[in-house]
């Protein structure tokens, strides 16, 4: 399950993104995703849930769910 903040962030973080997220989505179904997106994504989910993400963990997370996997650990 995706819970609202990490939906919220990848909301804040793509705004051209308007579909539902699934944790079998992939940066390439989500408009912007790109590398920087993805460290500008990573520092969001940093500071909405209070945590550190490392960098080459967060570079490692092949879908949205590893991603959410990744923040709940």
């Amino acid at each position: 399950m995706i819970d609202q903040t990490f939906i919220d962030a990848v909301r804040a973080t793509f705004p051209l993104f308007d579909g539902e997220l699934t944790r079998d989505m992939t940066a390439a179904e989500v408009p912007g995703w790109d590398s920087f997106g993805h460290v500008q994504l990573m520092f969001e989910l940093e500071d909405r849930y209070g945590v550190k993400i490392d960098p080459q963990m967060a570079l490692t997370c092949r879908n949205v769910g590893e991603f959410v996997d990744l923040v709940r650990k």
